[in-house]
């Protein structure tokens, strides 16, 4: 059972490199600046800073901008008092075919 654990230690070696390698190379490859893409290749210093502080690329990541309230209000479900659970799916569900 030793000599198992060990084989598969020794396996995870190779495996954890490879995946930290080709991330590494995608960050890499990939552009990631999101104002040269979008603004294409005659762009100007003043206009990547104009297009990064409009949308809060500017600020460090937990200082960025807000969240959208549409996006942070829990959804209401329209639900009856005292209705079971099984009442409730079943209004959500299509009616079986007869």
């Amino acid at each position: 059972m030793l000599k198992y654990v060990l084989r598969r230690i020794f396996q995870m070696i190779p495996t954890v490199v490879g995946v930290v390698l080709v991330t590494f190379s995608l960050f890499n490859i990939v552009p990631n600046d999101l104002a040269a893409i979008a603004l294409g290749k005659n762009v100007t210093l003043d206009m990547l800073e104009d297009f990064d502080a409009q949308r809060g690329l500017d600020k460090p990541l937990f200082l960025g901008p807000a969240p959208r309230p549409a996006l942070t209000k829990r959804p209401t479900f329209p639900l009856k008092q005292g209705a079971g659970v099984t009442e409730v799916m079943r209004s959500g569900l299509p009616s079986p075919p007869r």
